[in-house]
């Protein structure tokens, strides 16, 4: 049940020198796409982004798989397949089981997404209606960010770092994910 780790420098021991670059946080490309609907007194935006190809570390995984034999913490479901005598062909190592304190490909995820990032959808009061009030012009509107990510990724948030420095981007270890905030609101000009 523990985790067995390569020898790829083929030496019959598996030491530091076995030690290679697993994953690549860097994205193959990233962007977004915007577009501005109107239709009669209606006014909608919608604004989508995404990011392909980069790696993430999903280290929350390694202490909530079972990295070590916790009472004190709650576990990821997942935990309850970790290997044991009676589920030997588990995929996760038995409670304890990661071996030496170095990072595997085993946490490596693929961090691409699409996100709707912003909608936002409005109303122009007609000016002959706001003419009878003194007003000039009245708007309602309300707008919503991050309503749905769509990705393979099985943390929180695709979009993660916890160390904000360019040598170590894709490291996801309990960051709060992207609020998702919905506002309304209402724009009068006299």
């Amino acid at each position: 049940g523990f985790i067995k780790y390569k020898d790829i420098n083929g030496d019959g021991i598996v030491d530091a020198n076995d030690q290679t670059i697993v994953g690549n946080p860097n994205p193959v490309h990233i962007g977004g796409f915007s577009n501005n609907l109107r239709y009669q007194q209606f006014d909608l935006n919608l604004f989508l982004q995404w990011s392909y190809g980069n790696d993430i570390i999903n280290a929350n995984r390694i202490v909530f798989e079972g990295a070590e034999a916790r009472r004190d913490v709650n576990m990821f479901k997942t935990y309850e397949d970790r290997w044991s005598i009676d589920n030997q062909n588990s995929l996760l190592p038995v409670a304890g089981g990661y071996g030496p304190n170095v990072y595997s490909d085993r946490n490596i995820e693929d961090g691409s997404f699409i996100r709707l990032k912003t909608v936002s959808l409005g109303y122009n009061f007609p000016s002959t209606l706001m003419k009878k009030w003194k007003i000039q012009s009245a708007r309602l509107h309300a707008s919503a960010q991050n309503l749905v990510t769509w990705t393979r990724y099985t943390g929180l948030d695709p979009e993660v770092s916890v160390r904000h420095t360019a040598l170590t981007p894709g490291f996801d270890w309990s960051p709060y994910p992207r609020a998702r905030t919905i506002t309304l609101g209402m724009n009068i000009t006299f």
